[in-house]
């Protein structure tokens, strides 16, 4: 092996680790309960496509092929009482439609959302959904 690959594999090996670190980062924020947690649209690019991941026990997600050009696209399966941490994105706007169940957001004056709605968050805009009920959302991110 030359010294021109051992480089390459060095520099791919550490891309790849920063990418991992940056995915269990914005994974463990999303259920962390940390007040005003910015969480980067960007780090959430980094879940792989049509895998089911654990965010807590009670709330699970799975980012869906891009058909929406530079948006992210998720489905997001939350059980009864289930909560996301309030947080934000600097980076990007929020946009959750309710396919079933409901949703609350406390930081919004306890707004209630329920099939068909979409709930809808700017940028910096602190949130905090909670499921009243089992729920399922499809939720698009768009980098701004």
């Amino acid at each position: 092996m030359t010294i021109q690959e051992l480089d390459y594999k060095h520099a791919l090996r550490k891309v790849l680790n920063q990418a991992e670190d940056r995915f269990k980062s914005a994974v463990s924020k999303l259920g962390i309960e940390q007040e005003h947690s910015g969480i980067k649209v960007s780090d959430l690019a980094l879940f792989p496509y049509n895998v089911w991941t654990l965010i807590t026990p009670r709330i699970k997600i799975r980012k869906r092929k891009n058909r929406f050009g530079n948006f992210l696209n998720f489905d997001v399966e939350m059980k009864k009482g289930a909560r996301f941490a309030e947080h934000f994105h600097e980076d990007g706007i929020e946009s959750a439609e309710v396919v079933s169940g409901e949703l609350v957001d406390t930081s919004e004056n306890n707004k209630i959302y329920k099939k068909g709605d979409v709930a809808h968050w700017d940028k910096n805009v602190n949130h905090t959904p909670i499921a009243n009920e089992d729920t399922f959302l499809h939720v698009l991110f768009k980098l701004d």
